[in-house]
């Protein structure tokens, strides 16, 4: 029978970095192709509008929970007073934030919907570009 060899600190920590390379070389090809793509980044865009709104929505639900808990709750600080028209200013924050989403998502879905998309060719000349955002690093080019 025999055993695997067991992979040294050194060695786990070059496959760590080994992989983190290659999902960020994923990353930059996948962004690079949607990306130079008119309606293909317009589509992503709206599709990211309508999680946030998701989010945002779920949000909401979890803000009137607490307010409904605490609305007719008095204690000895007062400070319950305070706490729910914090909620109160939250709850109308997100949900004007909720409503510029969707109509932001309703926009870039009407981009994404047309025949003449433009591109930004070649895909791979924003490979550095992408690249350097991602990590943080000053463009090269």
């Amino acid at each position: 029978m025999s055993r695997k060899h067991k992979l040294t600190a050194a060695e786990q920590q070059r496959r760590r970095e080994k992989q983190e390379r290659q999902q960020l070389e994923t990353v930059v090809v996948d962004t690079a192709a949607r990306f130079t793509c008119s309606t293909k980044i317009a589509a992503d865009f709206a599709e990211g509008c309508e999680d946030a709104a998701e989010a945002l929505e779920a949000e909401l639900v979890f803000v009137d929970i607490a307010h409904d808990m605490w609305r007719d709750r008095t204690g000895p600080s007062g400070h319950t007073e305070e706490f729910l028209a914090i909620l109160e200013v939250l709850r109308a924050a997100n949900e004007q934030h909720r409503q510029t989403l969707l109509q932001l998502a309703a926009r870039f879905a009407g981009i994404a919907k047309y025949d003449d998309h433009e591109h930004l060719d070649p895909a791979e000349s924003y490979y550095d570009f992408i690249r350097s955002h991602i990590s943080g690093a000053p463009d090269p080019g």
